[in-house]
């Protein structure tokens, strides 16, 4: 199999979506003959994919599943790497400044005592 780049430290083992369809990341590099760097994911759903880690009978990556469709081979502008946990916090629940981050003193104050602080 090829050699994982220092590049694709930072890709490997992450989540991704392609059309609303997630997948993990299990390889980035070339493929093949082929132009340009790709990723290979395994789907969750494994009938969504086209192959199981092999490009032209050679294997590229393993995946977990046993399914003949569990993988593809996508590149980086189709997939949403999503938000992260902070940003997705921020949006659900605004950003809120000060010592207290909104909490009022007096709940502060109880919620204190009621646990012994």
């Amino acid at each position: 199999m090829p050699e994982a780049t220092p590049e694709s430290a930072g890709t490997i083992g992450h989540r991704v979506s392609v059309d609303g369809k997630r997948a993990t990341v299990l390889f980035e590099g070339p493929v093949g003959d082929t132009k340009g760097t790709w990723l290979g994911v395994e789907w969750d759903d494994p009938t969504r994919g086209k192959h199981d880690g092999t490009h032209r009978g050679i294997r590229i990556f393993a995946p977990s599943s046993d399914s003949p469709t569990s993988s593809s081979f996508v590149r980086h502008n189709k997939v949403s790497r999503g938000i992260d946990v902070v940003e997705g916090i921020k949006r659900r629940y605004g950003r809120v400044e000060g010592e207290t981050a909104g909490v009022g003193l007096d709940t502060m104050l109880n919620l204190k005592k009621e646990i012994g602080a």
